[in-house]
């Protein structure tokens, strides 16, 4: 039997397999949402029980990834709070697969609330530019910076209105209105 080569498709029909609840995160994300950028790997958010996650480390093993990495604020947590999965076989994007669980409201509502696009022709389910925007205001590199500023330019020259208020109550929650402050149009 011939082992397919892992793509983009394949890691979410592994995701879509064991059953998992997720959105596309990141670069993928952001590219949905303004002109694309390149990336280095791919994220998801994902809602997953203990069962599902060990499942999910087996399905994309048996892709050729390796879990690299794993991060816990509570280490009696069994599900972490962010998982790297790499198989080096692979030239980026595909080589790098990080995936953050959906621990906190904000996490799981992101991942409620996802739509349906397509990245890479394939149909996947996206954050909102809204929950994609808070993501980045909590990150805060100056690539995430960049981001929100091309996603929000993007949104204006389509018309289309975004939700600030939804991304004003997260970033209260995650204590980063100064940074909506900062990348905010002084016209809202």
């Amino acid at each position: 039997m011939t082992v397919r080569a892992p793509s983009f498709g394949t890691i979410v029909d592994a995701l879509d397999t064991e059953g998992v609840r997720y959105a596309v995160i990141g670069a993928a994300a952001r590219n949905v949402w303004a002109p694309p950028r390149l990336s280095t790997d791919f994220d998801f958010a994902v809602l997953i029980d203990e069962t599902a996650y060990e499942a999910l480390v087996d399905r994309l093993a048996g892709l050729g990834y390796s879990l690299t990495q794993t991060s816990n604020v509570d280490p009696n947590q069994l599900v972490p709070d962010v998982a790297s999965f790499r198989n080096d076989e692979l030239a980026p994007p595909l080589r790098q697969i990080d995936i953050l669980f959906a621990h906190t409201r904000f996490e799981r509502e992101a991942v409620e609330a996802a739509v349906d696009r397509r990245v890479g022709g394939q149909p996947v389910r996206v954050v909102t530019r809204e929950h994609l925007i808070t993501y980045k205001l909590i990150a805060w590199r100056a690539r995430d910076r960049e981001d929100v500023a091309d996603v929000v330019a993007t949104a204006e020259a389509a018309e289309i209105p975004i939700e600030w208020d939804l991304i004003r109550r997260w970033a209260r929650e995650w204590n980063v209105l100064d940074r909506l402050e900062k990348v905010r149009p002084t016209s809202v």
